[in-house]
């Protein structure tokens, strides 16, 4: 029988919470289940009974007595490790369901212990990406800096793409609309038309900030991830107020509940002395703007984005933000922004009234905050243009482009890494001697008859073009994984968020690259959330854009250009599940799709003929099981498996194990799965050229890198890293092979990146 101990932590103390002895305690773990395969799963266990002792009746503050004001809190899940025969087996979070009472006598709780993993969204609820903080990224707004950041002379993250929002754009065809010309509006770019893109490596850093957690991934260091962009358009155009402020707060006295450092209101329910009694509230904002002609806005945001609009204000205005009674249990954090046609100075006055007390005692209490000398300058606050769109959705939706698994490494760091690198760091582990050997069941995989790989549908007008034109029966970029010998009939759906809009070089230019958020009948639309790479300056030689500024035309040979493609290493990598011709080189195909890089090794496997589930029962001794992670190989008999989900008695010790089939090729000691780069083979040109390289430290203490068809060499690498290798001109006239070799140290063994360099 195996000793199970469960700590809670309280305040900061772990207490052991005691347990029935006859509780059955499972604990279920999976990364990615081959019947769900767009989720990512975590530890977890059903809810359990603990039973009242004197002892938990403590640590849970007798929580069945609703009327204890600081008793044990329900809304949240506290830190918890479990442990098995003293030996620590995993770490987590508990939360309490339900207390259980016999003939009005409290019996027992029933408690839930949840992984790590699960505390992401936990920790997102349900805020937006408008409540990040996007201030490092806001700039002055205007044409010179429109253009500065289209020609590359501004390089602080933020660019401007060159998407026709209100018509299509042509380029040195002569037509209406060709922004080769200039001379009117319709044969140029106008500034304002253009929407900002910044880059997601961003998005993730203020995601951290906001929630203070930390993101790992050998994917960082890649282009895949560090040319990502997202598109931040919410709307289907711009309005005239294009002079914006944030509306700050900076003298005293203040509300208790005022950061005069962000600049954030909390509406709460309490007195200054933290006293709950407060029956009703009003709040106000009011605004006495220099220069009483001028029209502007206030909008309000909240953690779930923009709440509230004060349209068409001129002169001093008070405004009401909130007037309600307590019952409607409102509580949140709110900032605001001002919006005007043209810029002033403004001062603000925060009033808040709180009312208390009794129908036989009552008051109010009475607090104000006097806002800075603010002024409504051109600005872009980007919190304002981002997606409307879910933290939740849009992590999720970058877990599934990349098919990354999610590990917690303690409370607050998560490691996300692409599928085949988490299994390249398993190690093997031989279970023959554990195994119950009476209770061995080999099944087929019941896969899908299809795999359906989508992004959300696009109206725009290229789009719409293709899809009823070629009704191939599904969208542009997107992917239909067959198996035709396959007897199944269902279907599974692994679907972004994100909208996959069709890029465009018009009149064949090879220079000028854009699309257009046009829809069928050539009217702007608001797009779902966009991802694209930025593939850095083209430059003419001939033909200039023309950028309008209001007033005049400005003439630029070079541009960031974007699309959904990556151009890397003579290959194109793309945000297509499946193959697509490229737009930007007619004859290519984005062969390096969302698929073949990032989900076809996993699936080829499970659709193997010879693939087969495995579930057996083992009694597997405390330490090993400990140490089994879901990455691990298991050797049963003569063959190895990846775990698909496995369920421990945490009482009994026994484990029921649900193993796939793998047949990774094992290239050395120091990995698992033999994968030990990003790419490992690369077809290239016959040029000069840098080729970008990902490689992983596996198991090994650290590891050198040389070349010597260049001489290159970077010795003493101890984490996952990408470098750029310079290879040679062929100048054989004949193909050349070459190879960058890789030396791992501790344990000791080499790998090679083969290189095939056309004559």
């Amino acid at each position: 029988m195996t000793s199970v101990e469960i700590y809670i932590k309280i305040g900061n103390e772990f207490k052991r919470i005691d347990l029935f002895k006859d509780e059955k305690i499972s604990l279920t773990s999976s990364v990615q289940n081959i019947n769900d395969l767009s989720k990512v799963f975590t530890d977890y266990t059903q809810s359990f009974t603990i039973p009242a002792s004197k002892n938990n009746n403590l640590i849970f503050n007798y929580w069945n007595e609703s009327g204890v004001n600081d008793g044990f809190d329900q809304r949240i899940r506290y830190d918890a490790v479990i442990e098995l025969n003293t030996i620590p087996f995993k770490t987590g979070k508990i939360q309490i369901e339900k207390a259980n009472e016999k003939n009005n006598r409290l019996e027992s709780y029933s408690i839930t212990f949840y992984g790590n993993v699960k505390q992401i969204k936990d920790l997102f609820k349900e805020e937006k990406l408008s409540i990040l903080d996007y201030s490092s990224l806001n700039h002055n707004y205007g044409d010179t800096e429109v253009i500065n950041r289209i020609d590359g002379t501004t390089t602080d993250g933020v660019y401007y793409p060159l998407i026709g929002n209100q018509h299509k754009y042509s380029f040195g065809d002569g037509g209406a609309n060709d922004i080769s010309v200039g001379g009117s509006p319709e044969k140029s770019i106008v500034y304002t038309d253009l929407f900002p893109a910044i880059p997601v490596s961003k998005v993730f850093e203020f995601i951290q900030n906001r929630y203070n957690i930390n993101f790992t991934s050998s994917l960082f260091s890649t282009s895949y991830w560090n040319e990502l962009y997202l598109y931040c358009k919410n709307v289907e155009q711009k309005d005239e107020y294009s002079f914006v402020s944030r509306v700050n707060f900076d003298y005293t006295p203040c509300p208790r509940n005022l950061n005069t450092t962000t600049n954030t209101y909390t509406l709460d329910w309490l007195l200054n002395d933290n006293v709950t009694h407060v029956t009703s509230q009003i709040v106000t904002l009011i605004i006495n703007p220099s220069d009483i002609t001028k029209k502007y806005r206030l909008k309000v945001f909240n953690s779930l984005g923009l709440v509230r609009v004060f349209e068409n204000l001129i002169g001093n205005s008070a405004l009401t933000l909130f007037n309600y009674f307590q019952n409607y249990n409102l509580s949140y954090e709110m900032w605001f922004v001002l919006e005007s046609t043209a810029s002033f100075s403004y001062t603000t006055t925060l009033n808040e009234t709180k009312f208390y007390g009794t129908f036989l005692s009552f008051g109010q209490q009475y607090n104000v905050s006097t806002g800075s000398n603010s002024t409504s300058t051109q600005i872009i606050q980007l919190n304002t243009f981002v997606p409307d769109m879910k933290v939740i959705d849009f992590f999720n939706g970058i877990i599934k482009i990349f098919n990354l698994t999610i590990t917690a490494t303690n409370e607050t760091t998560f490691n996300l890494e692409p599928l085949e690198f988490y299994y390249s760091y398993g190690k093997y582990i031989d279970i023959n001697n554990y195994v119950i050997n009476d209770s061995v069941d080999l099944e087929r995989t019941k896969l899908f008859k299809k795999l359906n790989f989508s992004h959300e549908k696009s109206e725009n007008i290229i789009n719409n073009y293709f899809r009823n034109t070629f009704n191939r029966g599904y969208d542009y970029g997107d992917l239909i994984y067959e198996d035709s010998l396959s007897n199944e009939s269902n279907t599974y759906e692994i679907k972004s968020p994100f909208e996959n809009v069709m890029w465009e070089v018009p009149n064949l230019t090879e220079f000028f690259q854009t699309t257009s958020l046009i829809d069928k009948d050539l009217k702007p639309y608001k797009p779902k959330p966009i991802l694209m790479y930025k593939n850095g300056l083209v430059s003419s030689t001939s033909l200039s854009i023309k950028i309008y500024t209001g007033t005049s035309y400005v003439s630029i040979l070079d541009y960031q250009r974007f699309s959904n493609e990556l151009f890397i290493n003579n290959d194109i990598a793309g945000l297509n599940f499946g193959e697509e011709q490229s737009s930007w080189i007619s004859s290519d195909v984005t062969n390096n799709s969302l698929f073949a890089l990032w989900y076809q090794n996993y699936i080829s496997g499970l659709y193997d003929i010879r693939c087969r589930i495995v579930k057996l029962k083992a009694i597997i001794p405390i330490p090993k099981l400990s140490d089994i992670k879901l990455n691990d190989k298991i050797i049963y008999k003569d063959k190895k498996y990846i775990i698909n989900t496995y369920t421990t008695d945490l009482t009994t010790g026994e484990v029921d194990l649900e193993l796939i089939s793998d047949f990774r090729q094992v290239a050395s000691i120091v990995s698992g799965s033999g994968k030990f780069a990003l790419k490992e083979i690369f077809n290239i040109d016959n040029t000069a050229q840098d080729l970008e390289i990902t490689i992983l430290k596996l198991n090994a203490e650290y590891y050198d890198i040389t070349n010597n068809d260049t001489g290159y060499s970077s010795p003493n690498n101890y984490s996952d890293g990408t470098f750029i290798v310079p290879i040679s001109h062929n100048t054989t006239g004949d193909i050349a092979f070459k190879q960058i070799e890789i030396t791992y140290h501790n344990p000791d063994i080499k790998q090679y990146i083969n290189i095939i360099q056309n004559a």
